[in-house]
């Protein structure tokens, strides 16, 4: 439950590029989490979330399509105990970039990266601890188009990056807190 206030614009640069530009502005009175002591979801105390998106999207080619993006997210907890602190598992800064490769026009190709910055863990509502590490991900895809059908073929992490969206410090058996 919250409050949500978007506003953004597209500047068509010339005939084949526009540039995106969203800011947002969020306030949440019962933004959802995960509690890794009760394995369940929990209702943080308030929250605010500042952001803005840029995306800039081109065809270099009549079969090539580029797009690169920049995502900037600032959130907090607005009061409670942890008032001030940065909500866990948000990262500040993810920039992306994708390719789309227009083969025929029954089939496509794409690659896209996805960089995503430092994060607190879920449980470190405090800021205490050692942050996720950043991590960079390349995915590949293809399409097939014939008739009603269309078959995909995706390729996640295709550099094999070792990485996770999520992570926790504990309680859980062997896995001693940090803070305890």
């Amino acid at each position: 439950i919250g409050k949500h206030l978007e506003a953004g614009t597209t500047f068509p640069l010339n005939k084949v590029t526009n540039l995106d530009i969203n800011l947002f502005h969020i306030d949440n009175t019962d933004e959802l989490g995960f509690d890794i002591n009760t394995y369940s979801n929990i209702n943080f105390d308030p929250t605010h979330h500042n952001g803005a998106n840029l995306n800039i999207k081109t065809v270099l080619m009549d079969s090539w399509t580029l797009q690169a993006g920049y995502t900037y997210r600032d959130a907090f907890f607005t009061s409670g105990q942890y008032e001030d602190k940065t909500v866990p598992e948000i990262a500040r800064h993810k920039f992306n970039i994708s390719n789309l490769f227009q083969l025929n026009e029954k089939s496509s190709l794409s690659i896209d990266a996805t960089y995503t910055g430092s994060r607190y863990f879920g449980d470190d509502y405090a800021n205490e601890g050692k942050k996720m590490s950043p991590y960079t991900w390349v995915d590949a895809g293809y399409n097939l188009t014939l008739e009603s059908w269309k078959f995909t073929l995706s390729v996640k992490n295709l550099t094999n990056v070792n990485a996770a969206n999520h992570g926790y410090y504990g309680p859980q058996p062997g896995f001693p807190h940090p803070y305890a």
